[in-house]
């Protein structure tokens, strides 16, 4: 009979798991990768060091778990495939590419994974890296292009990321301004139009 295994999460990350009644508590580096993984008293049980495309540099410790490269955002591997999988498709980190076609193609790169910024870059949706300060700039120069100056204002009261720009936007805008970001929206991000 296979051992039941059942994963805490907070907030979207994994924080614990119980492994057949014995409890591993992850503790991730900076990108979200599984650094350590600590028993109930705080003990370290296990260590974990990556390479640059998230294959294992070295692990020492007696555990187990899926949920190494960036684990704790939720990259499953399997160990049966040597792949990871990362929702909306499989990411192959030997090669550092996905395995299928980015869904948001060609606005993204096909198979390239977080432009080979994966040093500071994670993609917890297996659909793109999270948009840079840079296309922010791109998308408020478009703005502020076919929009305007109010426009440019709207954009520069949200600048966590042109998406939430540019729902803020919509929210606040007027018919003719919700038309302006629609147009935004599709030309940047290959969707849907905003309702």
């Amino acid at each position: 009979m296979a051992m039941s295994v059942v994963y805490t999460n907070f907030n979207g990350r994994i924080v614990k798991e119980n492994r057949g009644g014995v409890e591993r508590y992850y503790a991730p580096d900076t990108l979200g990768s599984t650094a350590l993984l600590l028993d109930s008293t705080g003990t370290v049980t296990d260590t974990f060091t990556y390479w640059p495309y998230g294959e294992v540099r070295s692990h020492t410790g007696p555990s187990t778990t899926p949920f190494t490269f960036i684990g704790t955002l939720g990259y499953y591997f399997s160990l049966v495939a040597n792949w990871f999988y990362v929702r909306a498709r499989f990411y192959q980190q030997t090669v550092g590419r996905w395995l299928t076609v980015d869904p948001l193609w060609p606005d993204e790169q096909a198979y390239g994974y977080v432009n080979g910024t994966t040093v500071s870059s994670t993609d917890p949706t297996g659909l793109s890296i999270p948009i840079s300060l840079c296309r922010y700039s791109l998308i408020l120069a478009y703005a502020t292009e076919v929009c305007g100056p109010p426009f440019r204002k709207c954009v520069m009261g949200c600048p966590t990321s042109p998406i939430a720009a540019l729902m803020k936007c919509r929210q606040k805008c007027t018919k003719g301004k919700l038309d302006c970001v629609n147009k935004i929206w599709g030309v940047k991000t290959g969707t849907r139009q905003l309702r």
